[in-house]
């Protein structure tokens, strides 16, 4: 999965009062197009950036998001106008949670120095097209950083959408197998091999790689592989970061359904690096 960094363009397929405040409305950059090459979906189709950016002085945050949108032909067809009204309902849920932390500990960040009294929210993006004749794929992973005044560190989480243009319709890892696949053990297995081989500290992945749906909510299609993404915490200590698991289509074919077999069959996909 090749990533696109904030203010970057690499592409693959988140209050209160103080007492009597002056009231200042939180500054917000309208979303535009961000100037990156698209990722192509078809002739009158792509994949380009929207951005978002906020700040708030009152509430001392700054928020900066990129998220895709698909373009192109007006009106959109219903499907490319179903996948990004998805996204930004993402994006949206993503953004109000994090303001709705600031609101909630604002009493503790006014005891705070003013040289920590800062919250900041960035999300940013992958996205892979896949293209399957006759489907097309649009997969997302959105990369989520928040930092909230006096905490330690930041914190990182995922949200996914592997989105079906060809049905209009939000993927969801069961529709890759075949109905009685055990499929949730098959990736258990795989994912905690790779993860023991690689990490030090390996205590945490028995709970947090075991076959059950909310391990595995963070997945991705690629052009030869499912990526899986393990939120911080999950399997190995902070300090380790995430964690990805690319599990190969090979290791999966036994257990495909037919629609999953024609993705397995394509090797490339339509992607941006920078």
């Amino acid at each position: 999965m090749k990533k696109l960094f904030f203010l970057t363009t690499t592409l693959f397929f988140t209050i209160c009062s103080f007492a009597n405040p002056a009231p200042i409305t939180p500054a917000t950059t309208p979303v535009d197009e961000a100037e990156t090459e698209a990722v192509i979906i078809n002739n009158h189709l792509k994949v380009t950036s929207k951005t978002q950016n906020e700040e708030d002085q009152t509430l001392n945050y700054t928020l900066n998001a990129t998220y895709p949108q698909i373009t192109g032909t007006s009106p959109l067809p219903a499907a490319a106008t179903n996948f990004n009204q998805q996204i930004i309902r993402l994006v949206t849920a993503e953004i109000d949670q994090f303001k709705n932390s600031v609101k909630r500990d604002l009493p503790h960040m006014q005891t705070l120095p003013e040289s920590v009294r800062h919250n900041s929210l960035r999300i940013d993006y992958d996205v892979d097209v896949i293209h399957p004749n006759p489907l097309s794929i649009v997969s997302v992973r959105l990369n989520i950083e928040g930092m909230q005044a006096g905490r330690a560190h930041p914190f990182h989480v995922y949200r996914v959408l592997n989105f079906d243009l060809s049905h209009n319709k939000e993927l969801a890892l069961c529709d890759l197998f075949k109905p009685k696949a055990n499929f949730l053990n098959t990736l258990s297995k795989y994912s905690s091999e790779k993860l023991t081989a690689s990490l030090k500290d390996k205590w945490m992945i028995a709970n947090g790689a075991k076959a059950n749906q909310a391990n595995y909510k963070n997945w991705n299609i690629q052009a030869d592989s499912i990526l899986i993404t393990f939120d911080e915490y999950q399997v190995a200590p902070y300090t380790n970061g995430p964690q990805e698991v690319e599990i190969p289509f090979s290791e999966l074919k036994n257990i495909f359904s037919p629609q999953a077999l024609i993705i397995s069959s394509v090797k490339d996909a339509s992607k941006t690096v920078g």
